[in-house]
């Protein structure tokens, strides 16, 4: 009973989603690190942290947009506002 409840819990996202969560919540705690004297620009560790985090949102969003499509689908990826979010994030990062 209770490894069910464990199993539909995981199974309401995909494995890339479950990736994209692992691999932010890492991006955030390496920019929690940053100060005004601990610059990402300036330390190796936080460079690789975010430069890993826009790769694989990258992908993870090259991946939607050919699986999706980006405007005109029924799934496209910018259909609603957590696609839309998810485009802009990338751009700025």
């Amino acid at each position: 009973m209770k490894y069910k409840r464990l199993h539909n819990l995981l199974g309401l996202v995909t494995y890339l989603e479950w990736i994209m969560i692992f691999v932010t919540t890492l991006a955030c705690c390496s920019m929690a690190f940053e100060s005004p004297f601990y610059r990402v620009a300036e330390q190796i560790p936080l460079q690789i942290a975010e430069y890993g985090f826009v790769t694989m949102m990258g992908l993870e969003l090259t991946l939607k947009i050919f699986a999706d499509g980006l405007i005109f689908t029924p799934n496209a990826l910018l259909k609603d506002a957590a696609g839309i979010l998810d485009l802009f994030i990338f751009i700025v990062s």
